[in-house]
């Protein structure tokens, strides 16, 4: 019987560990062992970014409204605009992405109905409609995800709607609940 020899890395927390085969190279062991400018460079035809709205945006009743998700926690290619929602895909490609939109009744209205879609180039790919028919709740959080095939340049969005019992419309509730991401898989 060979013997096999491991490396094994446990969280500064305790929570859990990573083992790894001890000959598969240079083991790093903090993120400052890797230069920042060298981490594209590991991802090397992978594009991922992660945004998420930061304040509370109002919504009209039944309008289609596109989901502006104003803060970055990662953009790896400075593909996604935070100023207009807007991800720009970098390179063909299957890509990845999830969005979540976490909604509130605004004063004595409650919501009804409500639609989550995923664009490209202004066409639903990913759509999840929901209604909540005589149960009217007053906060939901709406997700659409899936795969779509990318041609570089088309623009990747998130488009909703949400009908209240009252007709007075909503808001978009800020935070990380409330997010949009996608990543190159393929």
């Amino acid at each position: 019987m060979s013997e096999i020899l491991v490396n094994t890395i446990k969280k500064a927390d305790g929570t859990g560990s990573i083992t790894v085969p001890a000959d598969s190279g240079t083991l790093l062991t903090s993120a400052s062992s890797i230069p920042a400018s060298s981490v594209t460079g590991l991802l090397t035809g992978k594009h991922f970014f992660h945004a998420y709205r930061s304040t509370d945006q109002s919504v009209p009743n039944n309008n289609n409204v596109i989901a502006v998700f104003d803060t970055e926690f990662a953009d790896v290619s400075s593909a996604y605009n935070t100023s207009t929602g807007e991800f720009t895909v970098p390179e063909d490609g299957l890509y990845f992405f999830v969005a979540s939109l976490y909604h509130a009744s605004s004063g004595n209205s409650n919501l009804w109905n409500g639609k989550t879609r995923i664009r490209q180039a202004g066409s639903a790919k990913l759509v999840n409609q929901y209604n909540y028919g005589s149960n009217y709740p007053n906060e939901v959080t709406h997700q659409a995800s899936g795969i779509i095939d990318c041609t570089a340049g088309q623009v990747i969005d998130v488009q909703f709607s949400v009908e209240t019992s009252s007709g007075s419309g909503s808001k978009l509730t800020g935070g990380t609940p409330t997010y949009f991401l996608g990543v190159m898989i393929a």
